[in-house]
C-alpha cells in the first residue's frame, strides 16, 4: 500500500509528529526519506520537522507538573515495595513499578538499528507511515 503524500505543511506537521511522537523520526535521515516519497525538497520537510518538534515541545512543557507527580508516587510505591517482608511480593512489586517507569519515558521501544541499516530504516518508515494513514490511527 502506498501512502499518500500530505497535501499541505498542516499534514506533513502532522505525520512528522506522530513519527517523532511513536520513536519513529531519526534525526539527519527521516526527512531525506520523507522528502524523496513525498516529491518535496529536503527544506520543505526540515521546517514541518521544526514545527512538529515544537508542538512535542510545547505539549512536553505542559504535562511537566504532571509528570514530576507521577515520578514522585513511583517513588513513593517504591519505597513501599522495599518494605514488603515477602521477597517475592518485593521483586513483583519492584518490576512492576520499573516496567512503568521505562513505559513512561519510552526506553521499553524496542532500539531501532536504522541509523546502521538505511534499507531497513526506510522500509520500516513505510510501514509506519501506512500504520498511521488508517483510519482511526492518531499515533
Amino acid at each position: 500500500m502506498a501512502t499518500e503524500a500530505p497535501k499541505d505543511k498542516t499534514e506533513r506537521v502532522d505525520v512528522i509528529r506522530r513519527l517523532m511522537l511513536s520513536n519513529k523520526w531519526v534525526t539527519g535521515q527521516t526527512a531525506r526519506v520523507l522528502a524523496r516519497k513525498w516529491g518535496v525538497s529536503v527544506s520543505v520537510v526540515q521546517d514541518a520537522s521544526a514545527e512538529a518538534s515544537r508542538q512535542i515541545c510545547m505539549s512536553v512543557e505542559d504535562k511537566v507538573e504532571m509528570k514530576a507527580k507521577i515520578w514522585g508516587m513511583l517513588e513513593t510505591a517504591a519505597y513501599g515495595a522495599m518494605s514488603e517482608t515477602s521477597g517475592f511480593k518485593r521483586a513483583k512489586a519492584l518490576e512492576g513499578i520499573a516496567t512503568l517507569m521505562l513505559k513512561i519515558t519510552g526506553i521499553d521501544r524496542e532500539t531501532r538499528d536504522d541509523r546502521e541499516n538505511p534499507k531497513q530504516a526506510s522500509e520500516n518508515l513505510d510501514r509506519e507511515l501506512d500504520r498511521l494513514a488508517k483510519p482511526g490511527r492518531s499515533g
